[in-house]
């Protein structure tokens, strides 16, 4: 009697074998996007956050007129029609002086991103409450 492995017995264990790494494989590059996506997204509420703190330093918002009220954190949504309300920076500028680190050069130097003074409606009397500064940032505006 022979001792070994027969042909099928081989090419079962192969066909399974790469079908195992090829799960693998998926699951490692579905980790690796959502790692990607995730980092890009932090990058650009630093970026925000630095977009913010650079106008305040500056001094280039002023308080806005009580009729800027907004509902909807989605810039695009934002009644913006008086440029008291609202200041760009661009991306550049916050590298050069300082308030935001990119040594990666991941995201686009000449993007627009813009502070606003946020103002909500208190739910009770349907008067603005207070405001705060905040900044959009365009999605995809940093890719790694």
């Amino acid at each position: 009697m022979q001792k070994g492995f027969t042909l099928t017995e081989l090419l079962v264990v192969i066909v399974l074998m790469g079908v195992v790494g090829g799960i693998a494989t998926m699951s490692i590059l579905t980790s690796l996007e959502k790692g990607k996506n995730e980092t890009n997204m932090m990058m650009e509420n630093n970026l925000a956050d630095a977009a913010v703190t650079y106008a305040l330093a500056k001094k280039f918002l002023k308080t806005c007129p009580t009729e800027f009220v907004v509902n909807s954190e989605n810039y695009y949504n934002l009644p913006i029609t008086n440029s008291e309300c609202f200041t760009k920076v661009k991306t550049s500028f916050l590298i050069d002086e300082g308030y935001f680190k990119d040594d990666g050069r991941n995201c686009a130097e000449d993007v627009d991103i813009v502070v606003y003074n946020f103002v909500s409606l208190d739910s009770n009397t349907n008067q603005p409450s207070s405001g705060e500064y905040r900044a959009y940032v365009p999605k995809g505006t940093c890719q790694s």
